[in-house]
């Protein structure tokens, strides 16, 4: 016969391995939400410096931005394929920030231009710190991408059989700005 003390200690134990598998995670981070004034089917929103998280702005131009670690953050939001915006926002664990109605500006594109030893040239381009597509270098060489805000920006351009090289880029806002990367 299993006794009280027995018995409680072991609900005790059940309770405590089941309260362990809880995700604490969403306690932990924070959520933004706001809505984009035009949107298409390319806009996206996403955290300066982690790419990774993002979101896509629904039928209505809303978002809902989820997992964003506290403190000041800067937003990347894509509104449409070629206007952009960034925006600081104040991220609290557990709650929504909410961002209001967010207008694009005319955002810059970059040209990358690969120069080898005349070979096969391919490979990608992409700016780490964003959440932009990663965009394939076509078979001359050359990739456009973007949008991207005013400002300076790290470009990571990879190439199968020459390697990989990290630049930075700056554009102003409605540039198309070509950039001579030579491996």
């Amino acid at each position: 016969m299993v006794s009280g003390r027995a018995m409680t200690c072991g609900a005790v134990l059940v309770v405590g391995l089941a309260c362990g598998g809880l995700d604490n995670r969403p306690l932990e981070v924070g959520v933004v939400h706001g809505t984009l004034s035009d949107c298409d089917a390319d806009a996206v929103v996403g955290v300066v410096g982690d790419a990774a998280t993002r979101a896509v702005a629904d039928g209505s131009c809303a978002f809902r931005l989820e997992g964003v670690e506290p403190g000041v953050r800067q937003l990347y939001l894509a509104t449409t394929a070629k206007k952009v915006t960034l925006v600081e926002v104040e991220v609290q664990a557990a709650k929504v920030s909410e961002l209001g109605e967010v207008v694009g500006r005319p955002g810059a594109f970059m040209r990358v231009e690969i120069s080898g030893d005349g070979g096969d040239l391919d490979g990608t381009v992409t700016a780490p710190d964003l959440p932009l597509t990663v965009t394939a270098l076509g078979r001359s060489g050359m990739a456009r991408i973007g949008p991207f805000p005013q400002g300076c920006f790290k470009l990571e351009v990879s190439v199968k059989r020459l390697g990989q090289k990290m630049l930075d880029a700056c554009v102003t806002e409605g540039e198309e700005k070509s950039v001579a990367v030579v491996f």
